[in-house]
């Protein structure tokens, strides 16, 4: 990842710029350091054998072979060559961080559709993202010298409990190394499949939307194996006319017969070739532990960054005076606001416009609230919170009316029993 630098120029002013020349981690001095120290050892080994060693008719001749060069630097456009080179590397280094994948669309898209606590549910989610990420990182292991410092064998791929010992077994006797990494996306495809017979998918659109995620998946994979086959050529000057027809028989060209071998290999291996049902599910190692840390190797561990919070998480920002009297004249306001909304009878606003209220009073209240105008102080009441409170308050009526009337022909009734008594 590369390093961040964003939290020194929130805001410009002097010396920002030379402050990030100064910083050594991803900086042009740590890159050209070497070079600049041969360079400058190189210039002052010829500068002293000019001045000191060599006789004066050589220094004639020296000072006419340096003019006889310098005047093909005008012929060559060496800095339209290097601003086209920067631009496409740019966009190559652009390119290939937006293709590798992120587990997050899928997990949550498997979560979703296969919900659930039980031991089934949780066996299968907690499976497929394990073969999800054990094709991340075989692929990626097999391209960054990174990750392959981390994981280099398949063994720590079983001390880590990405993978089980059959299924590292299983991946290992695959001949095609180019299929390696795809084989835990076969395995997860089966388990989707499977969940689906057994009922814990229930929507069909929701088995299609799995699989899709998947082969996304699986085809931002496959993209990022192909940028790091094709690489950009090396000769400068033949930057533009190699790209125009890369399908020619230069050394920098694409290798169409590789391709074509390539997916002829793959084809029948994928069809026929690779064990398509998944291997027995078991409980993973880490089936009791919500977050699992993975493991590092101490030549790893030197070249972690950390997580990625932001560059501006750890900032701390001071809360002035005039922020906390907003706080909590807004609190009050609400309160106010709050207070009104449950009384039985609301009353009317404070002031329905500045003509109602002193000038005094109006601009004591703007400078309590200095961001809000006077008439937003305090809001009216909604009239739709009326009309419920006055059906709520007829509706009582109602049935108190009611129950009078059920008294009072109760009570007739047994007079009139009394009387015709006697």
């Amino acid at each position: 990842m590369t390093v961040q630098y964003n939290q020194f120029v929130l805001t410009g002013g002097p010396g920002i710029f030379f402050r990030l020349l100064l910083k050594w981690r991803g900086g042009v001095l740590k890159l050209i350091s070497l070079d600049l120290i041969i360079f400058a050892s190189i210039y002052i080994l010829i500068s002293c054998l000019y001045r000191f060693v060599i006789t004066e008719n050589a220094q004639r001749n020296f000072e006419r072979l340096i003019l006889f060069t310098s005047k093909f630097q005008a012929m060559i456009p060496v800095a339209f060559i290097l601003g086209f080179y920067v631009a496409l590397v740019f966009a190559r280094f652009w390119n290939y961080f937006t293709t590798i994948p992120w587990v997050m669309s899928f997990a949550l898209t498997l979560v979703t559709h296969l919900p659930g606590s039980a031991e089934r549910n949780r066996l299968i989610r907690r499976t497929c993202m394990r073969y999800i990420m054990a094709n991340l990182i075989i692929t990626t292991a097999h391209l960054n010298v990174v990750v392959k410092k981390r994981f280099p064998t398949f063994e720590l791929f079983v001390a880590s409990g990405i993978l089980t010992e059959d299924e590292a077994r299983i991946i290992r006797s695959v001949q095609s190394v180019h299929m390696q990494p795809f084989v835990p996306v076969v395995w997860a495809t089966s388990l989707i499949t499977l969940a689906r017979k057994e009922g814990l998918i229930k929507n069909p659109h929701a088995y299609v939307l799995l699989v899709n995620e998947l082969n996304t998946f699986r085809q931002k994979i496959l993209y990022v194996m192909m940028m790091d086959d094709v690489c950009i050529p090396l000769v400068y000057t033949q930057v533009a006319e190699t790209l125009v027809n890369p399908m020619g028989e230069d050394d920098e060209d694409i290798d169409i017969n590789e391709i074509i071998d390539f997916n002829w290999r793959i084809s029948w291996c994928v069809v026929d070739g690779v064990r398509t049902s998944a291997p027995a599910i078991v409980r993973d190692a880490h089936w009791r532990q919500s977050v699992v840390e993975l493991p590092h190797t101490e030549r790893s561990r030197r070249l972690t960054v950390g997580s990625r919070k932001g560059s501006i998480y750890d900032m701390n920002v001071p809360v002035g005076p005039e922020l906390r009297d907003l706080m909590a004249a807004l609190s009050t306001a609400r309160q106010m606001q709050m207070s009104s909304a449950n009384s039985p009878a609301p009353s009317k606003s404070i002031c329905h416009n500045e003509s109602d209220s002193p000038r005094g009073e109006s601009d004591d209240r703007r400078q309590s609230f200095p961001y809000t105008t006077t008439t937003n102080v305090v809001h009216e009441p909604i009239k739709e919170e009326d009309e419920e409170l006055e059906d709520e308050q007829s509706g009582k009526d109602l049935e108190e009316n009611k129950v009078n009337d059920e008294i009072n022909d109760l009570s007739g009734s047994h007079t009139h029993d009394h009387c015709s008594r006697l």
